[in-house]
């Protein structure tokens, strides 16, 4: 895709109505003008002429007009026709230039520069629509960048797919032979088989559920319905409950409250909590081995919003790759190849889920250090405040 920047020539910013009026009025009225004073100074020599010469013949009234008299009279006529055309000449290139111009970024954009500028600069009515023209360019040249995006996106997608279904997959019929040829020859072989067959169908099943969840939360297929929630009391209860499984994980959690213990943030509770289901996952799958896993969660209260951090103490995150960790299938650590390692689209559905909250989410983090989540959540309207008030 070529991309053609001009720098802007200027123009005038006479609107163009009122440059031919202008011009027209010196195309005529500067020649007559020019002829007036012309002929007031023909008429002066004639009168001195006359008085000095006497007329008798019609040559001598020839040798008048022919004379040096005569010269100024064409001289007058002449510049009156160049008048004219100069004036003309002016008017018409101050209409085609630009309409050049304008023709020429057409034919550009038909042959593929959707990045072209047209370099005129000017507040009449070309200008204005050449700056409309360039406007639409632009967006042409975003729309085409981001089209290549999602091309790539897409085929980034199929290649997730095909990768992370192409695991299980080899796994249930490698032990699914083993079985057909009497390998797991003992009920504790076919037990372990067994097992391995049902775990690997078992990550198929989230993996899909994962990709379902995305596509409606991207094609808008799933609605979002808020209610003003406590975000103090309900983050103390997802922690109570996180705690057992977050104990057999080997792993601790703390909750860091701000001064207030209540601020009420507009919330659907289910999907809410999936997005901190999913982080957390994350946090267990990517811990450091051998050292006692941490997970700190803070609450940031701020004049019209709220922030909430989820720290861990895990293997953390190349700087390069904090950008992309919620692009769908990315894995920060390329050597995990198993689904229940992480599928890559936990923090895509977590992107998603909090941006149709109106909110933002993003990620800091130094590697061997941790991976710290932040979540960024309006709070609700004064109205809803009581709302939610009456309601606890």
């Amino acid at each position: 895709m070529k991309r053609h920047n001009k720098s802007k020539s200027p123009g005038s910013n006479m609107r163009i109505r009122t440059r031919v009026f202008v011009t027209t009025l010196l195309a005529v009225f500067l020649p007559v003008a020019i002829s007036i004073a012309g002929g007031i100074i023909f008429e002066e020599r004639i009168k001195s002429y006359l008085s000095s010469t006497s007329v008798n013949t019609p040559s001598d009234v020839a040798n008048i007009i022919f004379g040096k008299i005569g010269f100024v009279l064409i001289g007058i006529v002449t510049i009156y026709i160049i008048s004219i055309i100069v004036f003309s000449f002016i008017t018409s290139r101050a209409i085609t230039k630009p309409i050049e111009e304008l023709a020429h970024g057409v034919n550009e954009i038909a042959n593929g520069n959707t990045g072209y500028i047209i370099n005129y600069d000017s507040n009449n009515e070309i200008g204005t629509t050449v700056k409309a023209f360039n406007e639409m360019t632009a967006q042409m040249l975003a729309n085409e960048e981001e089209r290549q995006r999602m091309e790539q996106s897409r085929k980034q997608l199929i290649n997730g797919i095909a990768h992370d279904l192409r695991t299980p997959l080899t796994s249930i019929k490698g032990y699914i032979e083993g079985l057909r040829d009497g390998i797991a020859d003992t009920p504790e072989k076919q037990q372990r088989y067994l097992h391995t067959i049902y775990t690997s169908a078992l990550d198929m099943e989230k993996m899909l559920d994962d990709l379902l969840s995305l596509s409606r939360l991207e094609t808008g297929n799933i609605d979002i319905i808020t209610q003003p929630v406590n975000v103090v009391a309900m983050m103390q209860d997802y922690v109570d409950e996180f705690t057992f499984d977050l104990e057999k994980a080997g792993f601790t959690c703390h909750l860091k409250k701000p001064e207030s213990d209540s601020i009420i943030v507009d919330l659907d509770c289910d999907r809410f909590y999936r997005v901190l289901v999913n982080i957390i996952s994350n946090s267990i799958k990517y811990a450091k081995k051998n050292i006692p896993g941490e997970i700190n969660i803070e609450i940031k209260d701020f004049d019209s919003n709220v922030i909430i951090s989820i720290a861990d103490n895990g293997i953390g995150i190349d700087s390069e790759n904090l950008e992309h960790i919620f692009d769908t299938f990315f894995r920060a650590d390329v050597a995990r190849t198993r689904v229940r390692d992480g599928s890559g689209i936990g923090l895509s559905v977590c992107k998603l889920i909090v941006e149709k909250h109106g909110g933002r989410i993003w990620a800091t983090g130094v590697p061997d250090e941790g991976t710290t989540i932040h979540i960024s959540l309006n709070k609700s309207t004064e109205k809803e405040n009581e709302k939610a008030n009456t309601n606890s």
